[in-house]
């Protein structure tokens, strides 16, 4: 009955536990170890490698993958999102301005990009000619399709300071480059 009217942040004050949350942007990282399965990226991988098989083919029309400009995210590398949850773990105190008993964090990549720009990244890493890639992803605006699964902001592009000034010696975000590569090397 205690329990009764309280919020997880009185339990937290009354406890004198330190909080952190975390918001994460899109992660990308290799496919699950448990199950084998893929997510966006290594389904992005396998969409472009079969446009760009099918634009090879003499019979066959190709295909290119419809991919949003206009929808802008800071893609994280997964890894860098366990490092710092146990980075904050392991920490004797939150290390913004010791006043506090919650810190927000955003993480996201260093660089915001659409879908499209990372669709083209791939592409690099694939070692895909750029005007191939301009032929096997089509450039579509979000903000032109009818409906959708779920209504989201175009752009939560995140900045990542805080992280990196608090957490800083235990805290490095990986590029994009070396997250897709050791993401696609392991698909």
């Amino acid at each position: 009955a205690e329990r009764r009217g309280r919020t997880c942040y009185d339990d937290v004050k009354i406890n004198g536990l330190c909080t952190v949350i975390l918001r994460a942007s899109n992660m990308i990282g290799p496919r699950s170890s448990t199950t084998g399965q893929g997510k966006f990226i290594q389904w992005l991988d396998s969409a472009l490698s079969a446009s760009l098989a099918k634009t090879f083919e003499e019979d066959k029309q190709s295909s290119s993958v419809r991919l949003f400009v206009d929808e802008i995210r800071s893609f994280v590398y997964v890894r860098d999102v366990a490092r710092f949850v146990l980075a904050a773990a392991v920490a004797e105190k939150l290390p913004d301005d010791g006043k506090s008993e919650v810190a927000v964090y955003n993480l996201g990549g260093l660089e915001a990009l659409s879908r499209a720009d990372l669709g083209h990244r791939v592409c690099e890493v694939r070692d895909i000619l750029k005007d191939v890639a301009s032929q096997i992803i089509s450039l579509e605006k979000r903000a032109d399709v009818v409906g959708g699964a779920y209504p989201s902001p175009l752009d939560i592009g995140m900045d990542s300071s805080k992280i990196l000034q608090d957490f800083g010696n235990t805290m490095k975000i990986t590029t994009l480059e070396d997250a897709l590569k050791e993401s696609l090397d392991n698909s």
